[in-house]
């Protein structure tokens, strides 16, 4: 079969199960994944032969594509900030929102020209905040913490993969033993109301981690409490905090952050235009 019937072949598939952007992003990433075929290609070469043993293996992968199983643990890895990570299910899938998080902390940590500054990445997951953010500024010294041992042995994979010197530990913000001291804390918690599970795509919630997502409704911003309240013991006088927000909870988390001593917290929108990213600084 050609590239050209795999693609309308693939559409046909997954037409009831995807939209339709999302059918082409997905076939973008699977024939890169097993062909090494770019966009590119796929438009350059449409009468490509696919053999019958690649087949099945895309065969294979629809099917699983139409039970909901998100294609990065799939195919085993998916790419942050430019960088390869390994995924598997335990461990949170990287947002894209969350590069503009890291985007923010970078551009600032270059502009401000820190040196041997101290990084701390709370709950890092797939360790890809922590990665990028000692991949794209060696300077930095970087610890990085879960709960999750899972977590912390596939980040640990991905910092070897991509060449980076990162201090894992396995701890929890809301009752943390960590004793050092940072210049720059980022996080990307759980913050999702268990309200608001009903709303979102079962691709997510039968297959990520309900712990590195959700929150009781009763107190959905603890770990925010928590993060500031270690903070006001172990962030440096001029340092800064960057978190990942639920853009429902905009409000309530700035009220927080101002009762904390953040009188004039930073606020950004995502590429989808909404608030989405809280930049702290005394």
């Amino acid at each position: 079969m050609t590239i050209g019937r795999v693609k309308d072949f693939f559409r046909a598939e997954l037409k009831n199960h995807l939209a339709d952007e999302e059918i082409n992003a997905v076939f973008r990433v699977v024939m890169g994944h097993f062909f090494h075929f770019g966009l590119k290609d796929i438009y350059l070469y449409p009468s490509h032969i696919i053999s019958q043993n690649q087949m099945a293996h895309l065969t294979g992968v629809i099917s699983r594509l139409k039970n909901g199983e998100p294609v990065q643990y799939i195919l085993g890895e998916t790419e942050f900030f430019g960088l390869q990570l390994h995924v598997r299910p335990g461990v949170l899938i990287p947002r894209p929102e969350t590069e503009e998080l890291v985007n923010w902390a970078l551009d600032d940590m270059k502009i401000e020209r820190l040196k041997n500054n101290a990084v701390l990445d709370i709950g890092t997951g797939t360790g890809c905040i922590a990665i990028a953010l000692k991949k794209f500024f060696s300077a930095c010294t970087v610890d990085a913490t879960d709960i999750s041992q899972t977590a912390l042995d596939l980040a640990a994979e991905n910092a070897r993969i991509n060449n980076t010197d990162i201090t894992f530990i396995c701890d929890s913000i809301l009752e943390p033993s960590l004793k050092g001291n940072y210049h720059l804390i980022i996080s990307n918690p759980p913050y999702v109301r268990i309200s608001e599970k009903d709303r979102m795509s079962p691709t997510v919630t039968n297959y990520e981690p309900y712990t590195a997502l959700f929150v009781p409704d009763e107190n959905p911003l603890l770990f925010y409490e928590a993060i500031l309240l270690f903070a006001q013991k172990h962030l440096y006088p001029d340092g800064a905090i960057y978190l990942e927000i639920n853009e429902a909870l905009k409000n309530e988390c700035l009220s927080m952050f101002r009762r904390f001593g953040f009188l004039k917290p930073g606020l950004r929108y995502d590429i989808n235009g909404k608030p989405r990213m809280i930049k702290l600084k005394h």
